[in-house]
């Protein structure tokens, strides 16, 4: 049985890439490995690094020689290079590879691989993680539009996957052509522009490839792409960890942003991923590596505890503004209720700073009640196609008290910028006669 591994990507991957794979035959020997990226960007050092492991280099060019790439060109979060992990079967089945395992960059083997527990069979296709049904990550105008459009159904039934790593039975993907359905999928959603909820398009239209073959990929084992990020369960073996965050172990922390990141995505800890940071630098430290000017002081306890503190710290003071937000929120609704013109729901920043009135239907023109330490202010916010409107302008007219800015990416209308939050009553009052003055010229925007 032939089998192998590969990662994909630009030239920014390549050290990393080398770390994950040289990880993987440390400890499963029988794998052919493969690097797919831009074959000129690789240096002296790194190629002697792949030649001495029996690393093969493949130039990216020679993947897509019938163009079928093209969809991908554009992309915001992701290189086009990423989407080449979906093409690259196709090259593989000209050595005869039975099986081949896809890996992030961002991955470290920790332990040798079990192949029954991975290794898909021809229905299956696919062995990967599985989460949510495919319907969780849309709205329900979304969803009728898409089902209508491309015929797919059963959306309730298949899930959305993680691509960091899965197992791919070669013929059997070239044989469903895997990727035309993808490739399909992709370039549909992207077209109509719609939005995904806590999801990224390249992973649910993967996902939705499900319904086209009408069957469900082989569930891989969570030890084999391990998120530290999510809650699981009691880990006792882990094969392959991902760093599947924008925190990498390669880079120096940037405390700050990890602190706010873990208070403001609860449920998601970027935390418990620095906590394997020292397994990754322990090993590519083996590797003494010349050029690669990664940070490889490993992690001491205190180092790591003290961000935890830090993190602790910081929840416990968004938790003091999220009750107070709350309460004022709270207070401008009941006010509000008397009048039966206006209905909307606050919206809250998940740290808690901010909390937004919404006006139109997207939200680019909305109420804004900031909070700070001891004051709050209040505005109106004319966002994204409303920010050239000279509306803002026209309400400061009809009410001189009222303060224009004028920002690079949005217009505001002020209330006040400072008003202390120790007398309540006033400032609830303050603002809803605000809302009540103004609404009625905004009305139009809904």
């Amino acid at each position: 049985m032939k089998l192998c591994a590969y990662i994909a990507g630009d030239k920014n991957i390549i050290y990393p890439a080398i770390v994950s794979l040289l990880s993987v035959i440390k400890y499963n020997s029988e794998l052919d490995l493969f690097l797919f990226t831009d074959s000129k960007a690789v240096n002296k050092e790194q190629t002697e690094f792949c030649k001495k492991n029996n690393i093969n280099i493949v130039d990216l060019s020679v993947i897509d020689e019938d163009g079928r790439m093209h969809v991908f060109k554009d992309m915001q979060r992701w290189p086009k290079e990423v989407f080449y992990n979906y093409i690259i079967p196709y090259y593989l089945t000209k050595f005869s590879y039975k099986y081949a395992i896809k890996l992030d960059y961002d991955t470290l083997c920790c332990y040798k691989f079990k192949y029954e527990d991975i290794l898909p069979n021809d229905s299956e296709c696919l062995s990967i993680i599985l989460k949510g049904s495919l319907n969780k990550y849309l709205n329900s105008t979304d969803l009728n539009l898409v089902q209508n459009i491309t015929n797919l159904k059963k959306f309730n039934e298949f899930t959305s996957v993680n691509t960091g790593v899965f197992v791919i039975n070669v013929k059997s993907y070239l044989k469903l052509d895997i990727f035309t359905y993808f490739r399909n999928i992709y370039s549909y959603i992207k077209d109509l522009n719609i939005s995904l909820d806590q999801e990224t398009l390249e992973q649910w239209a993967f996902g939705a490839v499900q319904c086209c073959i009408n069957h469900k990929y082989k569930k891989l084992p969570v030890s084999y792409n391990f998120r530290p990020t999510p809650l699981v369960d009691n880990m006792n073996i882990i094969h392959v960890v991902h760093f599947s965050t924008v925190f990498k172990p390669w880079k120096e922390i940037d405390i700050d942003k990890l602190v706010k990141e873990e208070v403001k995505v609860r449920g998601f800890s970027f935390f418990k991923q620095i906590i394997f940071y020292n397994r990754w630098k322990e090993f590519a430290n083996s590797l003494n590596f010349k050029q690669f000017n990664y940070d490889s002081a490993p992690l001491s306890d205190l180092f790591i505890y003290n961000i935890y503190a830090q993190i602790k710290r910081y929840q416990i003071n968004t938790d003091k503004q999220r009750k107070t937000l709350l309460d004022l929120s709270s207070s401008i609704q009941g006010y509000l209720s008397l009048s039966s013109e206006f209905y909307f729901s606050p919206v809250f920043e998940p740290s808690f700073n901010y909390c937004q009135f919404k006006i139109s239907s997207n939200n680019s023109v909305h109420y804004e009640l900031n909070l700070f330490t001891s004051y709050v202010s209040f505005s109106i916010h004319f966002e994204k196609e409303y920010c050239n409107s000279n509306y803002p302008e026209k309400l400061c007219k009809i009410f001189p008290n009222f303060i224009l800015e004028i920002h690079k990416n949005r217009k505001s209308v002020v209330l006040f910028k400072n008003e202390s939050i120790n007398n309540k009553e006033i400032l609830i009052h303050k603002i809803s006669e605000f809302i009540n003055q103004t609404y009625p010229f905004l009305k139009f925007y809904i």
